[in-house]
C-alpha cells in the first residue's frame, strides 16, 4: 500500500513528464495573436511552390521599365489568409512588396531598375505565421528600354 506522499510523488512525476512532452511538441507551432494562443502545424500552412521569375519586355508603366513576371503554384492551405511577395535587390535583405489573395499564382513587379538582380520568395501567411516558397531570381538589362 502506498503512503499518501508516495502517490503524490509518482503522480506528480507522470504529470510533469506528460506536460513536458506535450509542451515540446507544440511549442514550435504556437504563437499568441490577438484573441489568444493559436496552434498550427507545418501541414496546415503549406508553402507556395514552383516559383519562377522572368524579366520581360519594356513597358511604359508608369515610366519606361522592364517588369519581372513571377508565377508559382499557390499554397494548398485553405487555412492561409493570403500570400506575400518578398523581394531582395542585389543580394540585400528581403522586403514585402505585395500582399495577395491565397489563390494568387502570378505577380508583375514593375518597380525595377536597369542592371539589377532581383530575388523573390512567396510566403503563405496566417496571423503572423509564414511558410515560404523557394526563391527565384531575374536580372534586368542594362540601358533599360533604350
Amino acid at each position: 500500500m502506498f503512503r499518501r506522499r508516495d502517490r503524490f510523488v509518482v503522480v506528480a512525476a507522470v504529470v510533469a513528464s506528460a506536460l513536458a512532452a506535450s509542451t515540446a511538441a507544440v511549442a514550435s507551432f504556437q504563437r499568441t495573436a490577438t484573441g489568444g494562443p493559436q496552434q498550427i502545424d507545418a501541414a496546415t500552412l503549406a508553402a507556395p511552390s514552383g516559383l519562377t521569375a522572368t524579366a520581360g519586355t519594356c513597358l511604359p508603366v508608369p515610366v519606361w521599365t522592364q517588369p519581372i513576371s513571377l508565377s508559382w503554384t499557390a499554397t494548398t492551405s485553405a487555412f492561409a489568409d493570403g500570400q506575400e511577395v518578398r523581394r531582395s535587390v542585389n543580394g540585400g535583405a528581403f522586403a514585402t512588396i505585395a500582399t495577395l489573395a491565397r489563390t494568387a499564382t502570378s505577380y508583375q513587379d514593375t518597380t525595377t531598375a536597369a542592371s539589377t538582380t532581383y530575388t523573390y520568395v512567396i510566403r503563405a501567411t496566417k496571423n503572423g505565421w509564414t511558410s515560404a516558397s523557394g526563391s527565384a531570381s531575374a536580372t534586368t538589362k542594362s540601358n533599360l528600354c533604350l
